[in-house]
């Protein structure tokens, strides 16, 4: 039920154009359910009610898959029944906590983690209209946190989930939670992730002997759908432009050979499928151009050739690419000076670029 609201909702957000995300979020998080508490001491029976809240969260990913986050947040909840003696008897929660975390992302999409909610304030609990030794304690909540993860637009993230949590420290007594909830965040210092967002000068390899020549497109100027092999239409755009000018100089080289590479986020399998199929989509955006599809293959890394060893959007943008390498060049400087104008980016040259491993 969870997972088909998840994918109904991503319809509707049109996800579709979501970029890659920057390591740290900023979320609003409403958080609905029902708590429950057990019997305090004879004739009390057990308690149930609503346990709602709202939070305002911090994440930050610091490694891969994994993140940290902090909350501060504000939970009210009322857990009421009947004693065995038909008196009458209720708990309530009200006030601020502070909740830290651990998070791990499964194929960017699930995300998983243990939370410990720390009250700032005190249970009250009422018994027949007196308090019990139960009141004045403050709760601390061990959980967990299941989230599904939908990218809207401009790098907004919706996570809708589940949490349950028990209390740690009143041993008169066990309460729980069980809530669904909704976050919604988007990056902080965005001004200062946009800096990491910069055209990143690609690289170009030349090998004038054996006729070949390759230039490396990264994230920053060949860019696709979150999780997905569509490319957007500035993207689109430029291959166009590529296409167009490889056309009118079709008789300087042969072949063309695509590979797809993917930043170090989510499985080897997951990445090295999303690196074949984005390679192929460059290939069909080239041939819908004009290109002939005996002129061009495709082949995916995923992520185990990055360039750049770093765990930061810096590093990620890097080795989000698509590699181009031309066969059978009999002008490489021809073909080098084309690129440039109708890609509109310069490069590095490199005059040290191998044989071609066929084998890969």
């Amino acid at each position: 039920m969870l997972i088909k609201l998840a994918l109904i909702l991503e319809s509707l957000m049109g996800i579709a154009h979501a970029r890659e995300p920057s390591p740290l979020y900023w979320y609003q998080a409403v958080d609905l359910g029902f708590g429950t508490v057990s019997p305090y001491r004879a004739p009390e029976l057990d308690r149930d009610g609503g346990q709602h809240g709202i939070r305002t969260l911090g994440s930050y990913l610091f490694r891969r898959e994994w993140a940290v986050e902090g909350a501060l947040g504000w939970q009210w909840g009322k857990r009421s029944a009947y004693n065995s003696d038909q008196s009458f008897t209720k708990t309530i929660h009200r006030g601020f906590f502070i909740e830290p975390g651990i998070k791990y992302s499964i194929n960017r999409r699930w995300v998983i983690g243990p939370f410990l909610t720390l009250s700032l304030s005190p249970d009250v609990g009422l018994g027949d209209g007196t308090f019990t030794d139960s009141s004045a304690k403050s709760l601390a909540l061990l959980g967990v946190e299941a989230l599904y993860q939908i990218a809207g637009d401009d790098l907004a993230v919706h996570r809708i989930g589940a949490r349950i949590g028990t209390d740690l420290n009143i041993p008169e007594r066990n309460a729980r939670w069980y809530q669904l909830t909704y976050q919604f965040g988007w990056p902080v210092f965005a001004d200062w992730f946009k800096k990491d967002r910069e055209p990143i000068l690609p690289l170009v390899h030349k090998n004038r002997p054996l006729k070949r020549y390759q230039i490396v497109l990264d994230g920053s100027n060949i860019e696709f759908d979150l999780n997905r092999s569509s490319l957007r239409p500035d993207s689109l755009a430029r291959l166009r432009s590529m296409a167009r000018f490889l056309m009118a100089n079709q008789n300087r080289w042969k072949t063309l050979i695509l590979s797809g590479h993917t930043d170090e986020r989510g499985s080897d399998a997951y990445n090295m499928n999303l690196s074949v199929s984005r390679a192929k989509s460059v290939r069909q955006s080239m041939i819908a151009a004009g290109i002939p599809a005996n002129r061009i293959s495709t082949r995916g890394f995923g992520e185990r050739r990055p360039l750049d060893p770093g765990h930061q959007e810096t590093a990620w943008q890097r080795n989000r690419r698509v590699e181009f390498d031309f066969l059978g060049v009999s002008d490489v400087e021809l073909l080098s000076r084309g690129l440039y104008q109708t890609t509109n980016v310069e490069g590095v040259e490199l005059d040290d670029l191998p044989p071609p491993d066929i084998r890969e």
